[in-house]
Order: C-alpha cells, then sequence, then structure tokens
C-alpha cells in the first residue's frame, strides 16, 4: 500500500469541528500506511507550508480538478 492524498471541494458548506467553527467547503485528508508512520507528519509540513499563502489557497478552492492535483502534486513531490 502506498501513501496518498484526498482532496475535495464542495459547493455547500459542510459542518465540521473547526478551529474557528465554520463549515467548511475545502478539506485534504492524508491516507498512510502504518508502517510509514512519519510519512504524515512529512506530507502535513508541506502542505501546511502553502496554505498560509492566500493564492494558493484560492488555487485549492477555484482550480480545475487537473490544476489541484498538479499544485498538491508539486509540493509533495518536490
Amino acid at each position: 500500500m502506498k501513501a496518498g492524498i484526498l482532496f475535495g471541494r464542495s459547493d455547500h458548506p459542510v459542518e465540521w469541528d473547526s478551529l474557528d467553527g465554520k463549515p467548511v467547503e475545502t478539506w485534504i485528508s492524508l491516507i498512510v500506511p502504518d508502517q510509514e508512520a512519519g510519512l504524515h507528519l512529512q506530507l502535513l509540513a508541506q502542505l501546511s507550508r502553502q496554505l498560509v499563502h492566500p493564492e494558493f489557497v484560492t488555487r485549492l478552492k477555484q482550480g480545475t480538478q487537473e490544476e489541484v492535483f498538479t499544485l498538491i502534486s508539486n509540493i509533495v513531490n518536490a
């Protein structure tokens, strides 16, 4: 089994136990095998460094499927 990343986006906000209490419209899930326990921290760090950039967040929220795939792939494969 290999690690993977799931990205989702909805036109309708989803109630979530978010830190700010607001519903979410985009989400990222990391899927990592047990034997690669440290990999999730590496992936999380790579992605979280980008989430502070408004242009990155805008592309996640508004980009096409191919654009979002390329955006995330470029970050985790850098």
